[in-house]
């Protein structure tokens, strides 16, 4: 059966067919097929075979399902592969957005590691502090050993200093302008005890130990009130409450340590026994404050006529002791006669008059021991006090 439109010719017939054979290859041109452009070109296809004029026409349905049959499976691979796309970009997209937590975690993860370090690193420096703070109860060597522990903890400080009240702060030189210095009060139940000044090159590292100062400040306050009460008892303790200088005990110890280094150095020092004339017949006439105002009087023209580096003692009653280190002898002899003479010469309480004796013995003349030289002395004074009183008698 052959359906004819019209006359057609059989070049005609061979062009229609050949373009409809290669109807298909069109969908292959196409960037993107889509499931509409092969149900276009299969139903063109049909209608074109309908109208051919070639009876059998297999080899067009053939040809034609051929290319068909190539345009399907380029829709399905662009398909997959568009899908394959897709999935690519959401896990790029999802990958992507994990990589940037995690880079947000990882920073603030390396925040927090800097943050636990600074505070491991001040705990470290407070804990060190507080336990030099508990252990040490000398004022000299608190301070000292405070100071040490900052320089070694925080290295980026370039002074530190710590002034009980009554200790004169250091004047710096301000050569380095980027230096700043700060200053926090050491403050105990309201009385400032002391003040605490630090300087930095940089503003910036500033702000941190700032807080770290105020809490060594709070610390350091209950250490200084400790160790100013420690002081006071001590130098109580060593001191004569009436006559303010050195009791008996402490200044034997403290002539015992000068004869050993003596000794090992070969220095040389002197020792005065003192003892004030008739001082009995005072008390019993005047009463025993006359002769206690007398003793601080004495005592006082004792102190202000001998070298700050001389140990002064009450040995006991009315009679004083001297240790006089490297003075020659004729210095010592000569202070000695001043001192005899200044007592003279003074007006005591109530207008007395009273004189002074005085006995004095070498390092020469007592190698072996400490007691030995203060027996010669001793018995030097007591020489002068028999040969008449207001005398000064060497150990001769």
């Amino acid at each position: 059966m052959k359906i004819c439109i019209g006359q057609k010719r059989k070049g005609e017939t061979v062009s229609f067919d050949l373009l409809l054979w290669l109807l298909p290859v069109s969908l292959l041109l196409l960037k993107k097929i889509k499931t509409r452009h092969i149900i276009s070109v299969l139903l063109l296809g049909i209608i074109g075979l309908l109208l051919s004029s070639n009876r059998p026409y297999i080899y067009l349905i053939s040809g034609f399902l051929f290319l068909l049959f190539l345009c399907d499976l380029r829709y399905i691979y662009e398909r997959n592969f568009l899908h394959i796309l897709k999935n690519h970009s959401a896990i790029k997209t999802g990958l992507t957005t994990e990589i940037e937590e995690l880079k947000k975690d990882n920073t603030s993860l390396k925040t927090k590691i800097i943050l636990l370090s600074e505070k491991i690193s001040t705990y470290e420096m407070l804990y060190s502090i507080s336990r030099i703070l508990v252990k040490q109860i000398e004022l000299d060597k608190l301070i000292k050993e405070i100071k040490v522990a900052v320089a070694l903890l925080r290295p980026t400080i370039k002074s530190f200093e710590i002034y009980p009240i009554g200790v004169k702060t250091k004047e710096r030189e301000a050569n380095d302008e980027n230096f700043q210095k700060f200053e926090i009060p050491i403050i105990l139940k309201k009385e400032v005890l002391g003040i605490i000044e630090y300087g930095f090159a940089r503003k910036d590292d500033s702000a941190r130990f700032t807080d770290e100062c105020k809490i060594i400040a709070t610390q350091t306050a209950i250490a200084l009130k400790r160790s100013n009460l420690y002081n006071l008892v001590l130098e109580r303790s060593r001191l004569d409450g009436l006559t303010g200088l050195y009791l008996r005990r402490y200044f034997l110890q403290r002539v015992n340590e000068n004869f050993l280094l003596s000794k090992r150095y070969n220095t040389f020092f002197s020792l005065l026994m003192i003892d004030i004339d008739h001082f009995k017949k005072i008390n019993d006439t005047y009463g025993h404050p006359v002769g206690d105002e007398i003793l601080k009087d004495v005592s006082q023209l004792i102190r202000s006529a001998v070298h700050p580096d001389v140990i002064l003692c009450r040995y006991g009653g009315e009679e004083f002791a001297a240790f006089i280190g490297l003075a020659p002898v004729s210095e010592v002899q000569m202070l000695a006669e001043n001192l005899r003479k200044t007592v003279e010469e003074h007006t005591f309480f109530r207008n007395l008059k009273i004189t002074i004796s005085l006995g004095i013995a070498y390092k020469h003349q007592a190698e072996n021991t400490v007691g030995e030289l203060i027996r010669k002395a001793d018995e030097s004074l007591y020489k002068a006090k028999r040969s008449g009183r207001n005398k000064v008698i060497e150990w001769r």
